[in-house]
């Protein structure tokens, strides 16, 4: 009976917000104010595009059992922290998520660095003049595969994690024009 009592406090709810440009975020208000009186177990993500406004869906565990929530302000600091999150949902925020990339980044060659560098810049300012987070446009990690790939088409492109049928049709043409003109002007060299 006591595994019973303690299932009992478990609770499962999901909320979906939309982008808000107003606040270059999501606001998360509804949010705080359903966990103000509860303790938050778990939370899944899920960023999606509909209609061309950026969402994210919020599967959360909580626990009824009257603890104030210690996490309430997690979701605007995740959200405002675009590095953060993965569109898959998944945090690369983690540890080992986040070293492997340092790792990677810190075995880059000079050339390879700056071309890292100037698609983050071309992520950056994409995402301002589409009036998104700059995660919806790729992830670190997602810049990172294309520069090692360095595709020259957009299916080979697509087979790099992340980039969906979506992402392609959306920024593809300009990532392959993007290392065409790089390759073009390492030719000379």
């Amino acid at each position: 009976m006591y595994l019973l009592k303690e299932v009992s406090k478990l609770g499962i709810r999901v909320f979906t917000l939309l982008f808000d440009k107003n606040i270059s975020g999501f606001d998360d208000t509804e949010v705080r104010n359903f966990l103000a009186d509860k303790r938050l177990l778990r939370v899944n993500e899920q960023f999606f595009e509909y209609g061309g406004v950026p969402h994210i869906s919020l599967f959360l565990v909580y626990s009824s059992d009257g603890c104030e929530s210690k996490l309430r302000g997690a979701f605007r600091e995740k959200a405002e922290s675009c590095e953060g999150l993965e569109v898959s949902g998944k945090e690369s925020g983690n540890v080992s998520n986040r070293d492997s990339l340092r790792k990677k980044l810190e075995g880059l060659s000079k050339a390879d660095a700056a071309l890292y560098d100037s698609l983050r810049e071309w992520r950056r300012e994409k995402a301002q003049s589409e009036g998104i987070p700059v995660y919806l446009v790729a992830s670190n990690s997602m810049l990172l595969d294309v520069v090692l790939n360095r595709p020259e088409s957009l299916h080979k492109l697509q087979e790099i994690n992340g980039f969906g049928e979506g992402k392609v049709k959306k920024f593809g043409s300009e990532l392959i024009a993007f290392f065409m003109r790089e390759k073009t002007g390492h030719e000379d060299e």
